[in-house]
């Protein structure tokens, strides 16, 4: 594995982790605390990012043209089989998600965006698993 892939995977795991310690309370005492709740959405954007970097730099290692898009990334790695079909569905709206939080385009539904994250924390470990495993694959 390279270090580049080793080091997003691990961010990934490091970020997720926080996640389920932040997670650990309930969706009101979350909501109802703004720190708290900015904790959450940014540990999930660093999370994302990372992701969706790895993802990236999947792509590159093994030669595979995108469009230059995380979205086109995650495309591209879902149609060369290197993500199974569910979890390239599950993680599909990850940039879109990633975005919304960091941009801030139109109002955040916190309470939306809390569910997602609490629903997509096994997604985002397994894509960083299956990601590393297709670069370990032509390193």
């Amino acid at each position: 594995m390279t270090e580049t892939a080793r080091g997003l995977a691990e961010q990934v795991r490091y970020r997720v982790g926080h996640l389920r310690q932040y997670l650990a309370a309930a969706d009101d005492s979350i909501l109802g605390d703004q720190t708290r709740l900015y904790a959450v959405e940014f540990a999930f954007v660093l999370a994302a990012q990372a992701l969706l970097d790895l993802a990236g730099h999947a792509c590159a290692t093994r030669g595979l043209s995108t469009d230059g898009s995380y979205r086109g990334a995650l495309e591209v790695l879902a149609a060369e089989k290197l993500l199974e079909p569910a979890l390239a569905e599950k993680i599909a709206g990850l940039p879109g998600s990633r975005n919304l939080l960091v941009h801030l385009y139109g109002k955040i539904d916190h309470a939306r965006a809390l569910a997602d994250i609490r629903g997509g924390l096994d997604s985002l470990e397994e894509a960083a698993r299956r990601l590393v495993a297709a670069v370990d694959a032509v390193s």
